[in-house]
């Protein structure tokens, strides 16, 4: 069994959407001869869920102290929060006020250097050369975003000598919205840091076929197998068993958005739809409720109470309970609007895992693929509502119905993900 360094800043309990792929790829490596060994943040200091690090293998090492030291205060200082027991989710603070904290934060983001995390990179690169050293790591599998994380890996890996393969669950630089927002010397430094990084690893690995074309093109100097691609995927093993129900039990028409609605991801698409839906097919839209779980950022705050109270916000709910709450829906949305097609929302995959009906609101012809491959749905262009309009209908008449191609959904399965990723490691020269 040869061991892997994992470099992944975001990891259990921290509940992040980028806390889950290194968790469900640690979770099946073993099975394919890679023993893990883990360094990331601190176990604490924003919304955290104690059963995801409850999943993570007994043969797994977890070494929290990416941070750590006199700046360990910088992840500390938010108040640890257990996702399920928080309250209210973000719709609360409407209005001037809400805007203008909206738009702080927007402006520290488009001046951030890499990420906040960078600040770390110093501690994390002595302690990741630690670990590999004191368990005798072969590989350095460095995981992004937070981009840091691929920062300190590709540090790691030329002090160590170490082969490393980066995982970039999302594009970084080629990223069309937020990397596209921040200041012009900011990119331009950003740039330099992602071509550092590229250039010091065996193999870089995106997670979308889109990608994988747009990184090869902005790097014709680099050789085209150093990239390579591995969709993300759901892992059954993190969910509790569902109680069985699906759909809505009252007789209405459910549809589930499972995330959070904030800058980028906006719910205007959706909201176009709903009132296409009104105009097109009123008794439906008499009937039908949007159901919001996790929350609502940014102007789409201040637009909800126009929508009227059939939009139903819920706060996050533990990860282990997600499939339950998506078997319940009658359809399940998702939003994609602007990225290019470079980007698949990870939520993508848990659809697939609930066996429910999926409309994405997306330019994406790979999306659109994945769902036509599977049966599970369809994908239709932002603004194409009276299509998306139709397709709702079709679904609440019972005209459009799943046709699930097991073998094409396993093919999206945390197992399947990480037998890719083992074999990239084991190609490595190492």
């Amino acid at each position: 069994m040869r061991t892997v360094l994992v470099i992944a800043p975001y990891f259990p309990p921290l509940a992040r959407v980028g806390a889950l792929r290194p968790l469900k790829l640690v979770r099946h490596l073993g099975e394919f001869g890679w023993r893990s060994v883990v360094l990331c943040l601190p176990a604490g200091g924003g919304l955290v869920d104690p059963a995801l690090a409850q999943a993570v293998p007994g043969d797994v090492t977890v070494d929290h102290s990416f941070a750590a030291g006199p700046l360990w205060w910088v992840e500390m200082r938010a108040r640890t929060r257990t996702v399920g027991q928080e309250g209210a989710s973000l719709t609360d603070a409407r209005g001037a006020l809400g805007r203008l904290a909206d738009r702080a934060r927007a402006r520290f983001d488009d001046w951030t250097f890499v990420d906040t995390r960078l600040v770390h990179a110093p501690n994390a690169v002595t302690r990741a050369v630690t670990l590999a050293r004191r368990h005798g790591a072969r590989a350095i599998l460095g995981c992004g975003d937070p981009w840091s994380g691929l920062v300190t890996a590709a540090l790691a890996a030329r002090a160590t000598r170490l082969p490393l393969v980066c995982d970039l669950r999302d594009p970084w630089t080629l990223e069309p919205e937020r990397f596209a927002a921040k200041a012009p010397l900011i990119k331009a430094l950003e740039r330099r840091v992602e071509r550092f990084v590229f250039e010091s690893s065996s193999r870089v690995v995106l997670n979308t076929r889109t990608a994988l074309v747009a990184y090869r093109d902005a790097y014709p100097d680099l050789p085209g197998n150093r990239f390579t691609f591995q969709q993300n995927c759901f892992d059954s093993g993190l969910f509790d068993e569902p109680d069985g129900h699906v759909g809505d039990p009252g007789g209405g028409f459910k549809m589930v958005y499972f995330g959070r609605f904030r800058r980028f991801r906006s719910m205007d698409p959706v909201t176009r739809l709903l009132r296409r839906i009104d105009m097109d097919h009123p008794e439906l839209g008499r009937r039908l409720t949007l159901h919001v779980v996790g929350g609502v950022e940014g102007e789409d705050r201040d637009s909800l109470e126009k929508l009227g109270p059939r939009i139903i916000v819920r706060p996050a709910v533990p990860y282990g309970r997600s499939l339950q709450v998506l078997r319940c829906a009658d359809l399940l949305i998702l939003t994609l609007a602007g990225s290019a097609g470079l980007q698949i929302p990870a939520k993508l995959y848990d659809y697939l895992a609930a066996d429910r009906p999926v409309l994405a609101l997306a330019h994406s012809p790979e999306m659109a693929g994945i769902l036509d491959e599977t049966g599970m749905g369809r994908c239709v262009e932002p603004d194409d509502v009276r299509a998306s309009s139709l397709f709702v209908a079709d679904v609440a008449n019972g005209t459009w119905r799943p046709r699930p191609d097991r073998d094409a959904i396993e093919a999206f399965s945390a197992r399947s993900m990480a037998r890719k990723i083992a074999s990239v490691l084991s190609g490595v020269p190492g």
